[in-house]
């Protein structure tokens, strides 16, 4: 543990309780909130203060003590916050589906309401308002606002890019708010949208279904795309082409589902099989180094070893799951993100190093990480750990050695007890849905993302894993079952 160090300006400083980072103890002599501290060779260093006065470092009779906390073992037991294996109990709430964007996140909630928190500046919150939220313990909880449908409108679904947010309607209609370069978010000249009262209500604003009725949402970083019951059609950026409305249509069957990501996309057919097209195959992200990149899906389909029934994109890698729970991967693996134990790049599709017995329920994909949930109700992930994404502690890469992946897989340390159901990747953070309808972030936490009332980043140090991770406050604790 290095230097414990705080703020001071000329004079003795207030005395405030040391703020843990996962460096040491700092004091900020200043009414502000610290996002990010470090210390080099005794030297500290502060950023992210409003105002920064000087630095000291404290007398080791002041420094707060590490709490001891037993290692997580691979199944996840073990781990709780006060060094005993007694489970987590959180009060129920009630939300039934997450997305995250690059610094942004979302849930939509039993009663067909959506809240999002973290980076506004282009409506992504969908608030009317460019303020961000989630940074302030005052934003959260009934104060965080829900996104305006119309009247009798409510959500089914949400998705979320980059910077920009989808929503499917009961009423089958899709609303999209945000950045709306590429013209992803609304077929208007509009450059964002969401930051003014009404946009996401005002239906002339959004795009035109021609009577169909929406059944599903398919949202990549830079694109926006709807399933009806005849067609899968998109609208911005997939793998180097524009879209404005075209059908994706593949070279022996209809789409049945989509991801569109940023190189590659991927897309199943009504016949069960997954075609990829991506503008660079630099990583072999098309399942095979020696393919051409094409803007379309042209290549053949993908050599799987199962009949898929869900796929996942990120930039520059790809992973597919069945029914039986079976996941494979492809693509880049810098940061071991392929789950293969090792950082080679997936040539072909490998196998994902799951626990013996263990089936992949669900799964989501960063540009720097992988994350999985099991049947067991773990969610396990590997890639890089820089910002705290993979909640455990340390900062490297974990999953490029053969003892990080299969039974040594360790589950995300979340807390004792906490069972989840869904996993969504933001930019450099994670977040999870329980099974109690609570909702956990942790990683980077710049904007607010991680929804904690500040912007410390957590994760990767004991004192802010396991039963020191808080759930989000939605407001939604005493809210009342089902759609209106």
């Amino acid at each position: 543990m290095g230097p414990s160090c705080h703020a001071r300006r000329n004079g003795p400083a207030p005395r405030l309780a040391p703020l843990r980072t996962d460096a040491f103890a700092l004091r900020c002599g200043v009414l502000g909130r610290v996002s990010f501290a470090g210390a080099i060779a005794g030297v500290c260093f502060v950023f992210g203060c409003r105002s920064v006065f000087g630095i000291e470092e404290l007398a080791p009779s002041e420094r707060a003590a590490e709490p001891t906390l037993p290692v997580a073992d691979a199944s996840g037991a073990g781990n709780a916050v006060d060094g005993t294996s007694q489970p987590v109990v959180d009060p129920p709430g009630h939300a039934v589906a997450i997305a995250a964007g690059l610094y942004h996140a979302c849930a939509l909630l039993e009663d067909g309401r959506v809240k999002c928190w973290g980076r506004n500046d282009l409506g992504q919150l969908g608030i009317g308002d460019t303020e961000s939220r989630g940074d302030e313990a005052s934003e959260l909880g009934k104060a965080l606002p829900s996104v305006d449908f119309g009247a009798g409108e409510y959500a089914v679904e949400i998705a979320a890019g980059t910077a920009h947010t989808c929503a499917r309607l009961a009423s089958g209609a899709v609303r999209c708010w945000g950045d709306n370069g590429y013209g992803r978010v609304s077929p208007a000249t509009t450059p964002s949208l969401g930051s003014n009262q009404g946009d996401v209500a005002n239906a002339s604003l959004h795009f035109n279904l021609n009577s169909e009725s929406a059944e599903a949402l398919f949202v990549g970083s830079y694109a926006s795309c709807v399933k009806t019951s005849s067609r899968v059609r998109c609208w911005g950026e997939v793998a180097g082409k524009m879209w404005k409305g075209e059908d994706v249509t593949l070279p022996t069957a209809p789409a049945t589902s989509l991801s569109p990501g940023n190189n590659p996309a991927c897309a199943l057919s009504n016949r069960n099989q997954l075609y990829c097209w991506s503008s660079v195959n630099d990583a072999c992200q098309l399942g095979e180094c020696g393919l051409v990149n094409h803007t379309a899906p042209n290549n053949p389909p993908i050599p799987l070893p199962f009949v898929p029934s869900a796929t996942y994109t990120a930039q520059r890698h790809a992973c597919a799951r069945s029914s039986a729970g079976e996941f494979v991967c492809w693509g880049a693996n810098n940061y071991a993100q392929l789950g293969t134990g090792n950082t080679n790049p997936g040539q072909a599709p490998l196998a994902f190093r799951v626990p013996t017995g263990r089936a992949v329920i669900d799964a989501a994909l960063g540009d720097y990480h992988t994350c999985v949930v099991f049947d067991d109700a773990t969610v396990r992930c590997v890639g890089q750990n820089y910002t705290g994404a993979l909640a455990r502690t340390g900062q490297g890469v974990w999953g490029s050695q053969p003892e990080d992946v299969g039974e040594g897989l360790a589950a995300c340390r979340i807390g004792v007890g906490r069972r989840v159901r869904k996993v969504a990747i933001g930019g450099q953070f994670t977040c999870v849905l329980l099974e109690t309808g609570r909702v956990l972030c942790f990683g980077q936490n710049s904007y607010g993302q991680l929804g904690l009332g500040h912007t410390i980043q957590t994760g990767t140090a004991p004192w802010n894993l396991d039963g020191a991770l808080q759930p989000i406050d939605l407001g939604d604790t005493e809210l009342a079952a089902g759609p209106p």
